[in-house]
C-alpha cells in the first residue's frame, strides 16, 4: 500500500484536533501526533512549488500545535532525509554512491529503525513538552 506524505499529514492533524476536542491530557498515549515530511524544504531545492508546499505544511503544523497545546496534545513534524527504504534502495548503486551519499555529512543512508526510534521517542512521555518542532533526521544533509 502506498502512503503519501500529504495523507500522513492530514491524518496526523485530524488526530491532533480530535484529541484536543476530547480534552486529552499529555499522559494519554494518544496525545502525540506526527506529520511526516519528505525531502528538502529549502528554496534552493530547484522545486519552488514543493518548497512552498513544505513551508505551508510546517506553518500549519505550528498553528495546530499552538491551538491544541492547552489540551496537552503535542504536534511535531519529522523530516527524514535519504533512508534505506525499498524505494531508495531501488536507486542504482552507482547513483547512490556517487551523487547521494556524498551529500550526506555522515556518509551513509539513514536506517528505518532510526526514524522509528525518533517516532517512539516523540510518542513517549519523555517528549510531552516537545511540540511545534520539526525534527530533521538526515545525517546532516540539510545543514548546508
Amino acid at each position: 500500500m502506498a502512503v503519501s506524505g500529504a495523507a500522513v499529514l492530514r491524518l496526523g492533524l485530524e488526530l491532533a484536533l480530535r484529541a484536543a476536542a476530547r480534552g486529552r491530557s499529555t499522559r494519554s498515549p494518544n496525545s502525540r501526533t506526527f506529520a511526516a515530511r519528505w525531502g528538502r524544504w529549502r528554496w534552493w531545492s530547484g522545486q519552488p512549488h514543493d518548497a512552498a508546499a513544505e513551508h505551508v505544511r510546517h506553518g500549519f503544523t505550528d498553528a495546530v500545535a499552538l491551538a491544541v497545546a492547552p489540551s496537552g496534545v503535542t504536534v511535531n513534524t519529522i523530516s527524514p532525509g535519504y533512508i534505506g527504504t525499498k524505494m531508495v534502495m531501488a536507486i542504482p548503486k552507482e547513483v547512490l554512491d556517487s551523487k547521494i551519499v556524498p551529500q550526506i555529512p555522515m556518509g551513509r543512508l539513514g536506517k528505518p529503525e532510526e526514524v522509528a526510534g525518533l517516532v517512539a521517542y516523540l510518542a513517549s512521555d519523555e517528549a510531552a513538552f516537545l511540540t511545534g518542532a520539526n525534527i530533521a533526521i538526515n545525517g546532516g544533509q540539510h545543514m548546508f
